[in-house]
């Protein structure tokens, strides 16, 4: 409970969450996360992918990284909603083949996207470095999904020496606007809000 309010209220993220973040100036990076499963198709071919609407940010902060020849979302890629997509390896494998995916179109909820980028396997990752993935703009997802919720929040603090300051920020800007008790670690699920220390 907080403030009148009853307890267990469902905190719901939004995406100019993200935009106040950025004001914090203990921390450097933050990206919107939207995820769901869905079926994604290539002329006859069909694979379930786990898509994920994200800010540029996403790929520092979770360290992804693209093999030659592709590239990661670019902020122009979300301002202007573009229809592109970064594939992981196993969604490759399904929709492709052998065969490159760059340039080569997938449809995702409806709607044609172009392939960038390949994730690079990790080194070190488990299951052969199979990833089944498929990263398109947080603006573009919002659009073709309709909302204007996101499932997450990542953040990266400035410094490991300000992560904990940083979290607490994130929580006293957020707990502000949505009216929950900054110091309630539970107001948020536990992936609402995620850091990561690099």
């Amino acid at each position: 409970p907080f403030r009148g309010l009853p307890p267990d209220r469902p905190i719901r993220l939004r995406a100019d969450d993200a935009t106040l973040l950025r004001t914090v100036p203990e921390i450097r990076l933050v990206s919107e996360v939207n995820r769901n499963s869905r079926p994604i198709t290539s002329g006859a071919k069909s694979t379930q992918a786990s898509i994920l609407g994200v800010d540029p940010e996403y790929a520092e902060i979770q360290r992804v990284a693209v093999l030659p020849g592709g590239r990661m979302l670019n902020s122009v890629d979300v301002s202007e909603r573009r229809r592109v997509a970064v594939i992981g390896r196993s969604a490759r494998e399904e929709l492709f083949g052998g065969q490159p995916a760059l340039g080569r179109s997938i449809v995702v909820a409806g709607s044609h996207f172009i392939v960038i980028g390949e994730i690079a396997p990790r080194e070190g990752s488990m299951a052969g470095g199979r990833d089944g993935r498929v990263i398109i703009p947080a603006t573009t997802y919002r659009i073709l999904y309709r909302t204007n919720r996101v499932s997450s929040l990542l953040i990266a603090p400035a410094s490991a020496e300000v992560s904990d300051r940083a979290l607490q920020q994130a929580f006293a800007v957020l707990g502000a606007r949505h009216r929950f008790d900054a110091d309630d670690r539970r107001a948020l699920q536990p992936w609402g809000i995620a850091t990561y220390l690099g």
